[in-house]
């Protein structure tokens, strides 16, 4: 089914039903606009700048939402992908990105400690607490996909003790 068309038609639909004294104004011409009706009765109203910062976050690309969070000095967090905003110069790197996929650094890590081509998830993934079969570590490190939040945390957990156990 068509979703419905959302124009000024709909709108002065919605003023008349609501606010039929307003609308009755509008039809004697006392608005400029019907725009100006609308948000007068209360149909439409201004928008926040929340909603247009919200929108422009969901149409940016990684890469600007990377550049952004680094010009305001925020980093990812470990707990469930919070995004922090460090005061100075953050000296722990993050496991992931904002938008949970892994950062490149952490990826260069893991594949250091395993360089073959096939991961062992069956070891990598019982070691941080997760089913041998889940292959979503495999899926992030290959194709960039997201990790879950509690993965974030068991990897930063997991990664310096692998690296550390390795080292010793």
């Amino acid at each position: 089914m068509a979703r419905p068309k959302h124009d000024n038609v709909f709108y002065l639909g919605l003023l008349k039903k609501r606010q039929p004294a307003i609308f009755a104004r509008y039809e004697a011409g006392e608005f400029a606009s019907a725009a100006a009706a609308l948000f007068a009765g209360g149909v439409r109203t201004t928008p926040k700048p929340i909603n247009a910062l919200a929108r422009a976050w969901k149409n940016a690309s990684a890469a600007d939402r990377d550049a952004f969070l680094s010009s305001i000095g925020a980093t990812v967090g470990l707990k469930a992908g919070t995004i922090v905003v460090a005061e100075g110069p953050t000296t722990a790197e993050p496991i992931a990105n904002h938008d949970r996929t892994l950062t490149p650094l952490t990826i260069a890590r893991i594949k250091r400690l395993y360089p073959a081509e096939s991961l062992p998830c069956r070891v990598i993934m019982p070691a941080m607490g997760f089913g041998r079969l889940d292959a979503s570590l495999v899926k992030a490190i290959r194709h960039g996909s997201r990790i879950k939040p509690d993965m974030i945390d068991a990897l930063a957990i997991w990664l310096p003790a692998e690296e550390a156990r390795r080292r010793s």
